[in-house]
């Protein structure tokens, strides 16, 4: 999946559990992966997004996209 789509995604999926995401960021990760990152406004935790996961990896991470906003 393309970033941009991932992005979409973890700020849908965050959305629906109240979170207010800040812009995305693009992070260098470990050597060839980029990564997008962004944080909830209200209450901080944050989401990563990783276009390319290694193979037992995922596209999207972050208590975000699987807890609600305190």
């Amino acid at each position: 999946m393309k970033a941009r789509e991932l992005r979409k995604s973890a700020r849908k999926a965050a959305t629906e559990r109240g979170h207010r995401l800040r812009k995305f960021t693009h992070l260098m990760g470990a050597g060839w992966n980029l990564t997008s990152a962004s944080s909830c406004e209200k209450c901080g935790v944050e989401v990563n997004v990783y276009p390319n996961p290694a193979p037992n990896g995922i596209d999207i991470a972050g208590e975000a996209v699987s807890t609600n906003c305190r």
